[in-house]
């Protein structure tokens, strides 16, 4: 860079030396975009709060949809590689008609938020670990596996991935025991510290651990180093910038059914445990956020008022943990109560949470796709952008490039599992303020002119900042803003000697670019006029879709069918049998090259062949819809599947066949003292004489009705 344009840069940017102001925060959500965002969904402020909440709680930040991945995933775990990508690996990708569990693994590419299908893991897993290692390579321990509680075992196991030969290798040794729902934090040492978890299939029966390894990737091997000062399971466990590792709440009893507001923290200098806090709140299956400072952040959990005995309730509480003082200290609540959340420092020093559940003793459970963001410089709560969909035991990553990936997970009605890939992406001041934040992080050592390259990049910062909605009103030009950001990158590029450090920067900053390129030229929806051939007939019935998607300014990246019956296709035109009568609503959802969704449906009409009643048209919709929320696969009386309902529970098969009266279903369907389902009341007439007539049209000989 010649002389004349560095000086005049620098002069620029020592200009009034005005801070990034507040009059960004007009561009901000105001207070009717945040109503017209959040308005309507479960458990939102209501709009007076909103209105009286103002712009300044109001977080730029949205989601946009990737490509989904090769299969639906909960209770899966994230890694990061080496070159920016992300392994996806393991969980459940089918709870009906049977629960699956997969060893497949997905790698998502932020560069073109694409997923593709990588090496296999040796077991199928799911609520394992997964963890990157100093040398790039991924560890998986434990977690669970098998198809249901009868047949299913916790693992003692674990395996590596390596990228450069895309295989898994089983580790020289297995774990001292079999855990699942424990945790893994990588060591500044290169071991990897695996702390506590369940020792049971079960989440509601298993018993918490309180043995302590290490792993060592020099030799492959665990090694026991002692206990915690509680058994724990469903806890969190954080790097501390110390090198010390908190680990805090979790169940101390069977199952998850005694959240603990304990917290203790691992020396590695002695493998010692000491005792901090205690928390204000108990918090259960909840991830914390570091912030930049090295504070942490505990969000909404699973509270026990008493912290000693069986139960709780979801709350909306949150505090932060001082690593200095060993002290936690409460802040303001959420806009949400949450649970099953997982929080991710972003690079501007604030702290996204998004999704999670919210249950209450009367159910229904409420799948929230509403985020918030926590800011430590007036420890409040801000409200952010909205995912496609509520989500519960999804898995969230920070980026390279500064956005937060957040993929998988399941909504309720009928726990559908979900493929979704959703990136968050902040607003521009706050990745401004992340890209300097990062520089900052860039030693002097890495840079090719010394301080003089470190003021240079501050100094174009410094424009940028100002030009997308700083202080000086002759700086607010976006056009400017992508000319500058274009001209940063270039600077990275020769100023930078770390080559992963330079790539980096150049991610983070490409995100800049991208942001300033969608305000300059607003991208154009796509549009879609779905139509069904033929769109009516007699069961079974094979109908042709067509999507008639175009995008005016770009391509159709992604396109997702939902026939109505509980089926799916990423096919844009696909064909689809219905083999039970009714009235359908097919929906087609795509998405652009820039991340816009249109979606728009079509009716099909299915009419009966006369068959009379069936299991999988007359009974199982009718408890997908209203029962398995609460009965669930997991669940001592699980209606998912025929197969289960013909088990019943601990205390016996819940249908007889061909005598409805003696039928436990039938009765319970029918006690007006104790509706069931609780929420709404009994079902339809027509629901349960259909259930009914299929019980009563059971052969009492057959034991195994369902085959």
């Amino acid at each position: 860079m010649q002389a004349s344009l560095r000086t005049s840069i620098l002069a620029a940017a020592a200009v009034a030396l005005l801070p990034i102001g507040n009059a960004a925060l007009a561009e901000c959500r105001a207070p009717a975009s945040c109503i017209s965002c959040h308005a309507g969904i479960p458990n939102s402020p209501p709009p007076e709060v909103l209105e009286a909440i103002g712009p300044a709680s109001c977080e730029v930040g949205d989601f946009t949809r990737g490509l989904n991945m090769t299969v639906p995933r909960f209770i899966h775990r994230t890694a990061k590689l080496a070159d920016g990508r992300v392994l996806l690996t393991g969980g459940q990708v089918q709870n009906a008609p049977v629960s699956v569990i997969t060893n497949s693994v997905d790698a998502f590419n932020p560069g073109d938020n694409s997923v593709t299908p990588v090496g296999p893991m040796t077991i199928r897993r799911w609520s394992h670990t997964a963890t990157t290692l100093a040398d790039g390579r991924v560890l998986v321990t434990g977690g669970r596996t098998g198809s249901t509680a009868a047949t299913g075992i916790v693992l003692a196991t674990a395996e590596i991935y390596d990228p450069l030969t895309n295989e898994w290798t089983e580790t020289a040794g297995p774990m001292s025991v079999a855990r699942r729902s424990h945790t893994a934090t990588l060591l500044p040492n290169g071991k990897v510290l695996i702390v506590g978890g369940g020792n049971g299939v079960s989440t509601t029966t298993s018993q918490p651990i309180q043995s302590v390894e290490l792993f060592d990737p020099a030799t492959g091997l665990f090694t026991v180093i002692g206990n915690m000062l509680a058994p724990r399971s469903a806890h969190s466990a954080i790097l501390l910038d110390d090198g010390t590792v908190l680990i805090s709440g979790g169940s101390t009893g069977t199952g998850t059914l005694f959240p603990t507001n304990t917290a203790e923290v691992f020396d590695p200098a002695d493998n010692s445990f000491t005792a901090v806090g205690p928390m204000n709140f108990s918090h259960l299956a909840q991830l914390p956020g570091k912030l930049r400072d090295g504070r942490v952040v505990q969000g909404s959990s699973y509270y026990n008022e008493t912290h000693t005995s069986a139960g709780g309730r979801i709350t909306d509480e949150s505090e932060i943990y001082d690593p200095v003082t060993r002290t936690f200290t409460p802040v303001a609540p959420m806009f949400k109560q949450r649970i099953d959340i997982g929080a991710q420092g972003l690079l501007d020093g604030t702290l996204l949470i998004a999704g999670g559940v919210t249950t209450s003793p009367n159910f229904p459970s409420i799948f929230q796709p509403t985020s918030e963001v926590f800011d430590p410089a007036t420890s409040s709560w801000k409200l952010s952008g909205i995912m496609s969909s509520g989500r519960d035991e999804f898995s969230g990553l920070l980026l390279d490039d500064g956005r937060v990936m957040i993929s998988g997970g399941f909504v309720s009605p009928g726990a559908v599992l979900l493929r979704t890939v959703e990136v968050y992406t902040p607003g521009l001041l706050p990745q401004v303020k992340g890209l300097k934040n990062v520089l900052a992080d860039t030693p002097n050592s890495a840079l090719r002119l010394g301080k003089v390259s470190r003021v240079l990049l501050e100094g174009w910062l410094y424009l940028i900042s100002q030009t997308v909605g700083g202080g000086d009103p002759r700086l607010r030009n976006l056009p400017v803003a992508a000319t500058l950001t274009g001209l940063f990158d270039d600077a990275i590029g020769r100023q930078v000697k770390s080559a992963a450090q330079r790539q980096r920067l150049q991610a983070i900053n490409g995100v800049l670019a991208r942001t300033i390129d969608d305000k300059l030229s607003p991208n154009l929806a796509p549009t879609v006029a779905p139509v069904a051939a033929p769109a009516a007939g007699v069961e079974p019935v094979s109908v042709a879709f067509t999507s008639n998607a175009v995008d005016p300014d770009g391509s159709i990246t992604y396109t997702l069918w939902n026939f109505g019956d509980g089926s799916t296709s990423n096919d844009p035109n696909p064909t689809h049998v219905y083999t039970c009568d009714g009235n359908y609503t097919a929906s087609v959802e795509v998405v652009d090259d820039r991340g816009a969704v249109t979606s728009a449906t079509v009716a099909v009409s299915v009419t009966s062949s006369g068959g009379g009643i069936t299991y999988a048209c007359d009974v199982q919709p009718v408890l997908s819809r209203t029962c398995t929320g609460c009965h669930g696969a997991a669940a001592r009386l699980s209606l998912t599947t025929c197969d289960n309902l013909r088990t019943g529970s601990f205390r016996g098969p819940v249908v007889t066949p061909g005598v409805k009266e003696t039928s436990t279903l039938w009765q319970r369907i029918n006690d007006t003292a104790r509706p069931m389902p609780p929420i709404g009341g009994l079902l339809a007439q027509s629901e349960r004489d259909a259930i009914g007539a299929w019980i009563d049209g059971l052969d009492p000989l057959d034991a195994n009705y369902c085959d």
